[in-house]
């Protein structure tokens, strides 16, 4: 708490937006990845890597040892905006550093080329949807199950 507490806030800030802008500008341009708030000054990058489910993109990245968050993040309305059911989110924050931000990069484009090598042809939105339908019936069954509702289940997931 003291770590946070102490020092200019908008230095910390701008810390964050640098470290943001320098992977923005490293990813900008890169075959598969689709960033959504480039154009907002946050410390949060919202992305998907085309034709990947973002939780197996989380996987992927987690077996690198990045961590980022993957799903809705709790605003279905942004995701029906952004024609998305779910996305991959990057938080950078005070700690993080240059090195931190390499390592997601190279991780990012590490999942891209493995995700292509690993489909003999990329998914096609009818197959996204399937997959989309299936973890929907699986929730819904699920829910049944434990004879509770489906947002209780979501929640509980999250």
């Amino acid at each position: 708490i003291d770590f946070i507490s102490k020092g200019n806030r908008i230095k910390k800030y701008q810390h964050t937006l640098n470290l943001r802008n320098y992977v923005l500008d490293k990813l900008s341009n890169e075959k598969g990845i689709t960033i959504y708030n480039k154009d907002f000054d946050t410390n949060l990058i919202t992305l998907n890597i085309d034709d990947v489910h973002p939780h197996d993109v989380a996987s992927f990245l987690d077996q690198q040892n990045v961590c980022v968050r993957a799903g809705h993040h709790c605003n279905q309305l942004a995701m029906r905006y952004l024609e998305q059911n779910s996305t991959i989110r990057a938080s950078i924050s005070i700690y993080n550093t240059v090195e931190d931000c390499d390592v997601l990069i190279k991780a990012l484009k590490e999942t891209w080329i493995r995700a292509k090598s690993n489909y003999e042809s990329a998914p096609t939105e009818t197959n996204k949807k399937k997959m989309d339908d299936a973890y929907n019936d699986y929730l819904e069954a699920l829910s049944k199950a434990l004879e509770v509702n489906n947002y209780e289940i979501r929640y509980a997931l999250w």
